[in-house]
């Protein structure tokens, strides 16, 4: 009988450890991704952010092993954010009013963060220009934050940027239309519309 009262607390305390153990390791694997700013959930999975500014910065606070943020988008080529990691920081430069985060750990765990931005450098640009062949027209951007550079260039005109940021646009074909893609020193793009009116050259 003591041989049996003496197993019982035992088996107790033994039952008793084995169940914190499995109580710790069910806690650990489902640590979920968190962050540090303040948003709101759309569902489970997708948390929303907004800002007024250019930048969006965060902490990862909780996940299971390293997590890894990634830009969600359609076309790499015409990138809505860039993305910087330094550990657990997270620094969003916004490119566009709006960008999707992919937050990933070791575990498989995701979670997705929308980010709003209402800045005004941040809204979408563009611009129309016509003028009448053989003439100048000039135009100051507003967009992003300056130190333009066109990406995507036509031959219906040539332009020019000065160092106030004033493109300076020469039709090199009247009746013609071109396209154009411009973009500031962060990567925020507008497009531009240049309409040439029919003109030709006089010589004598």
């Amino acid at each position: 009988m003591k041989a049996m009262r003496l197993l019982l607390p035992l088996g107790c305390l033994l039952a008793s450890s084995l169940f914190i153990a499995c109580s710790n390791e069910t806690e650990e694997t489902t640590r979920p991704i968190e962050i540090s700013a303040k948003g709101e959930y759309n569902d489970v999975l997708t948390y929303t952010l907004t800002t007024d500014t250019l930048d969006c910065d965060f902490d990862i606070t909780s996940s299971m092993g390293r997590c890894t943020a990634v830009v969600l988008d359609a076309d790499p080529k015409n990138p809505s954010a860039v993305v910087v990691q330094n550990g657990n920081h997270v620094t969003v430069k916004l490119l566009r009013e709006h960008t999707s985060i992919r937050l990933s750990d070791e575990s498989g765990q995701e979670r997705r963060i929308d980010i709003r931005s209402t800045s005004e450098k941040l809204k979408q640009a563009g611009y129309v220009v016509d003028f009448a062949y053989g003439t100048t027209m000039k135009l100051k951007p507003t967009f992003g934050t300056g130190k333009y550079r066109v990406v995507r260039n036509s031959d219906v005109a040539d332009i020019t940027i000065d160092a106030e940021d004033v493109l300076h646009i020469k039709g090199n074909r009247g009746g013609a239309t071109g396209y154009y893609t411009l973009e500031d020193q962060r990567g925020i793009k507008a497009f531009l519309e240049v309409r040439v009116r029919d003109g030709r050259d006089i010589t004598s």
